[in-house]
């Protein structure tokens, strides 16, 4: 009689138990298929319209940059039909326009470097810095190759104005380092695993540079004031 008694009281704890186990396996079907994908959804459509955000900005500071640009072209040409007395300000307007444009050109790499970072590829390579992972996939570097022309495209002009004989790749060697990834991981990005590769390319890149540009923001910027290697 006992035993039937505790069997009574055994079994509504065990469908208790049935039902908030069901109940559990309901709620984690709920967040994986439906909560879950949502979640995903919405993060990715922020993330598209951030990097929207930052491309329209950085379109609005080339094309500011570019004003400017001309302006000083402008002012250089009025200098050498001016006199000796209006030489000074002259001198004065220029290097305020190039000060002005210096300023540009350094929020529009740094933009740029910051919109790479955040696509899928960049985060990958960012991933790969951090943790020495593999070398990318034939895949995935054609993704990268494509993500860097677009998101430097300005960057990428700007380098072949001032050093036209460098190559497609020397130019993709230059936006990774700008974008401050290490040998190692540029080597990756390749599809090498020794760094030395890229080291021998650095050096042509270099000497590819004319000694005309190398007074330049991104000249300066890749390898320094006083750098050798």
């Amino acid at each position: 009689m006992r035993h039937c008694n505790k069997m009574r009281r055994a079994i509504p704890l065990g469908c208790l138990c049935l039902c908030l186990h069901l109940f559990w396996l309901s709620d984690v079907w709920l967040f994986f298929y439906i909560v879950s994908p949502k979640l995903e959804s919405n993060v990715c459509r922020n993330i598209s319209k951030k990097m929207f955000g930052q491309e329209k900005h950085i379109a609005r500071l080339v094309e500011e940059a570019g004003l400017l640009q001309k302006d000083l072209e402008q002012l250089k040409e009025q200098r050498q039909q001016g006199t000796r007395e209006e030489d000074a300000r002259f001198l004065s307007e220029i290097q305020l326009k190039e000060d002005n444009i210096r300023l540009l050109e350094t929020e529009i790499l740094d933009l740029q470097i910051r919109l790479f970072h955040s696509t899928p590829v960049g985060q990958l390579v960012r991933r790969e810095a951090k943790y020495k992972q593999d070398i990318l996939k034939p895949a995935e570097r054609a993704t990268l190759v494509k993500t860097l022309d677009n998101v430097f495209s300005h960057t990428v002009q700007s380098i072949k104005e001032q050093a036209p004989d460098l190559t497609s790749e020397d130019c993709l060697y230059c936006c990774l380092s700008l974008s401050g990834f290490s040998t190692q991981t540029i080597a990756a990005c390749f599809g090498y695993q020794d760094g030395q590769v890229v080291r021998q390319r650095k050096y042509r890149v270099r000497q590819k540079w004319p000694q005309s540009a190398r007074s330049s923001y991104l000249y300066k910027r890749l390898f320094g004031e006083e750098k050798d290697t």
